[in-house]
């Protein structure tokens, strides 16, 4: 019984700091992506964006908000840049496909791109 508990107890513990430094990372990424933008840097914010979205995991705000913020970029930009708008759609769609695992994270806004699209996801 022992035995069993530690092990739950490691795995637990394992998983809390594995969970934290997906936290800390995707919350430096998507500080960094947020003042890039605010320079005009579109494309180095993208990367941030990006590889905050790299870090998602249940439960982590700040990957939920890279694909909001940078979903809402996207659009901005290709009202200006369609070619610009474009390239950052994809790199949405990229980004989201490469989170998943068992089940896809941001299925919704993953279809309303390729709907934009005319694709199915």
């Amino acid at each position: 019984m022992k035995t069993t508990f530690r092990i739950l107890l490691l795995s637990a513990l394992a998983f809390l700091a594995l969970e934290g430094l997906m936290l800390t990372r995707s919350s430096s990424h998507l500080e960094a992506a947020r003042k890039l933008r605010s320079t005009g840097r579109i494309l180095e914010s993208a990367r941030e964006y990006q590889s905050c979205i790299g870090f998602s995991a249940p439960w982590n705000p700040f990957a939920d908000s890279a694909v909001r913020e940078l979903e809402r970029l996207a659009a901005r930009e290709k009202t200006k840049h369609p070619q610009l708008g474009d390239d950052l759609e994809d790199r949405l769609i990229r980004s989201i496909r490469g989170t998943r695992s068992f089940y896809q994270p941001y299925r919704k806004t993953l279809n309303r791109l390729m709907a934009r699209r005319g694709k199915s996801p």
